[in-house]
């Protein structure tokens, strides 16, 4: 309040908790769950004209760690604020509070701020990967699931979202023994399935960041591959796979440590086996309602 202080009488409680701020006269008052936790009486006059949060006018102010799940101002008994920051899906720079109006979202600078409901892994598009052995060789291929949202341009040409080679080939994921599972086409905003140095059923425009959070179906076993965005726009082609044989994998890189996509990986399930209808179909729901949870 100005330059008046207030320490607290006890610590805050972590976890979630209501916190409260409260005026009454010159006097203002700090309660987590009701419980009281710091009061001021201060000769600081009231004329709010703005409202700011988590540094205020300066960097010297430590930021907050946590979340912050509503917002509400009441003066005098009147509602004035009512902001439910839950209503937003990943990556959102703007939405609707309860009471209807528009809310914006800051997105300059070096650490744009986006509000995400979901748990995710991030790749930065430089220097992230994971990389890894399978416990025994894929010579069937399989059913491949990846749910994951881009950002921005996403970062290198053909970035590659999960991808298996064979451990006998140094580099070798244009060789007949390899299968990239899901990748950026060049430098387009395409995405495809790849094997044998050629991009294989792309669908057009969807590696962009505008289409939010997606789910990439993907079957591949000897003689019949397809593949799905979102349960929809099927592509196929009938392969020989039979030279298949590949023990290593790379998520968010290629096996020459490029490729690196920036992405937020949601799930990412393969199997060594081709699925029914039903149970593929299973799979597919249960994503989807997984990343429906927040």
């Amino acid at each position: 309040m100005g330059n008046e202080f207030a320490a607290l009488d006890s610590s805050l409680s972590t976890g979630d908790s209501t916190l409260t701020v409260e005026r009454s006269g010159a006097t203002i008052t700090l309660k987590q769950d009701g419980v009281t936790k710091a009061s001021k009486n201060t000769s600081v006059s009231f004329d709010f004209t703005h409202l700011s949060f988590n540094q205020q006018f300066t960097s010297s102010i430590l930021g907050l760690n946590g979340h912050i799940r509503t917002a509400k101002l009441s003066v005098a008994g009147t509602e004035e604020l009512n902001i439910d920051f839950s209503n937003a899906t990943h990556g959102a720079s703007s939405f609707t509070c309860s009471t209807g109006q528009t809310v914006s979202i800051n997105k300059s600078g070096n650490d744009p701020a986006t509000i995400v409901r979901r748990n995710f892994l991030r790749f930065d598009g430089s220097s992230d990967s994971l990389v890894g052995v399978f416990n025994e060789s894929n010579t069937t291929g399989g059913y491949f699931f990846a749910s994951f949202s881009v950002n921005g341009d996403s970062g290198e040409s053909s970035g590659r979202i999960f991808n298996m080679k064979s451990s006998e080939d140094a580099a070798g994921y244009n060789s007949g023994r390899a299968f990239l599972w899901s990748l950026r086409e060049s430098m387009t905003d395409n995405l495809a399935y790849y094997w044998s140095n050629s991009f294989r059923g792309v669908h057009t425009g969807k590696f962009d960041e505008a289409n939010g959070v997606i789910l990439h179906e993907v079957k591949a076993v000897d003689g019949n591959q397809f593949s799905k965005v979102n349960n929809a726009d099927l592509k196929s082609t009938t392969l020989n796979l039979q030279q298949l044989s590949s023990e290593d994998f790379y998520i968010a890189q290629n096996p020459q440590g490029s490729g690196s996509p920036a992405i937020d990986l949601e799930a990412l399930y393969l199997f060594d086996h081709t699925l029914t209808d039903s149970n593929a179909t299973k799979v597919r729901d249960y994503l989807n309602a997984k990343s429906s949870i927040y």
